[in-house]
């Protein structure tokens, strides 16, 4: 199972301070230090594929450097640039992992 969590505090602009990876007994968790507004979306684009979108964010994380720290069970992290905004995609190594956001 995958737990996301994204902390967040209101404000006008979304910005992302750091992106923490753990692996548990039973799951792994991905964890977004947000502040700023909400995701506008949060949810599954494929079986092994999971995003969220977000209208605009700016941070200074580098996807790249968390590759060597992701659980087994995450492929990869990644940030693409939209026609509407931002979203980090997610990339599971199997069909049968499950999400879970709060």
């Amino acid at each position: 199972m995958l737990l996301l969590q994204a902390r967040e505090v209101r404000c006008a602009e979304t910005t992302l301070h750091a992106i923490r990876v753990g692996k548990h007994d039973d799951h792994s968790r991905i964890v977004l230090d947000l502040e700023g507004g909400r995701p506008a979306h949060i949810g599954s684009s494929s079986e092994t594929e999971f995003l969220i979108r977000f209208p605009t964010v700016k941070t200074s994380v580098q996807p790249e450097s968390l590759t060597a720290r992701l659980p087994k069970d995450i492929a990869r992290i990644s940030f693409d640039a939209t026609d509407d905004g931002f979203q980090i995609r997610i990339a599971l190594r199997s069909k049968t992992a499950q999400e879970k956001h709060f």
